[in-house]
């Protein structure tokens, strides 16, 4: 792994400056949160993590030498596509919903219908509440949202032990890991977007004025909005 981020480092330093700070933060928001989400001994990990610490102190160097202008638009690029596929992963969740409750009944040994029925209204339930750029500032709707959320894995993952023959349905069994997946990734996910906003957020803040004189697109911008929570996040 320190070979890969050692070429990956190489390489870098030949590409045009935008392209090395979009790799770069788009790479550690998501390393960061996985590295927060497991607790490891593991040599190789160890070194996963100097590497990427090594390689993000470098990357923050160069990222201060760009013009506030040209670094807020790239931020705020980076925000939309870090949305664009937060949304698509939460449309991703109801999909793998509807595999289930069409063929969950079709796996041998299947009894727990009305587990089933329970994993459908959670699922129109989230289809219903999925939040948007509005609603994601609600304290009350995320936290409806995230306990439909985990409510839904749990039952996911309560009815998927109880399936022996589960691994012999290829389809039925990619849909059943994609959602329990979300007990890790979920958080991972939004903190792309919220890494990003964050970073643009401040930098909006703290070059105002430049950003003001500079005129055009840049002197307009607003703040993107940050996710909101009454209690503990997914």
């Amino acid at each position: 792994m320190r070979t890969f981020f050692s070429s990956l480092a190489l390489m870098l330093k030949i590409k045009p400056l935008w392209i090395l700070t979009l790799l770069f933060l788009g790479l550690i928001a998501c390393q960061k949160e996985n590295n927060q989400n497991q607790e490891t001994t593991n040599p190789d990990s160890v070194a996963l993590a100097e590497a990427e610490a090594e390689i993000w102190e470098q990357a923050q160097e160069q990222l201060d030498t760009i013009p506030a202008p040209t670094k807020i638009l790239m931020l705020r690029d980076s925000a939309t596509a870090a949305w664009d596929s937060l949304m698509r992963y939460e449309e991703a969740k109801v999909l793998n919903v509807k595999v289930l409750v069409r063929d969950l009944p079709n796996i041998e040994g299947f009894k727990d219908q009305r587990s089933l029925d329970k994993i459908a209204s959670l699922g129109k339930l989230l289809e219903k509440n999925k939040y948007n750029q509005t609603t994601m500032t609600d304290n009350k709707i995320m936290d409806k949202y995230d306990n439909a959320l985990q409510e839904l894995e749990m039952l996911v993952g309560e009815l998927s032990a109880q399936m022996v023959e589960l691994e012999r349905y290829p389809i039925q069994k990619e849909a059943v890991d994609m959602i329990l997946a979300g007990k890790t990734q979920d958080i991972v996910v939004r903190q792309r977007y919220i890494s990003f906003a964050t970073a643009y957020n401040e930098l909006l803040k703290q070059k105002q004025a430049e950003l003001t004189a500079a005129g055009g697109e840049v002197a307009t911008l607003k703040p993107l909005p940050i996710f909101a929570y009454a209690t503990n996040p997914i």
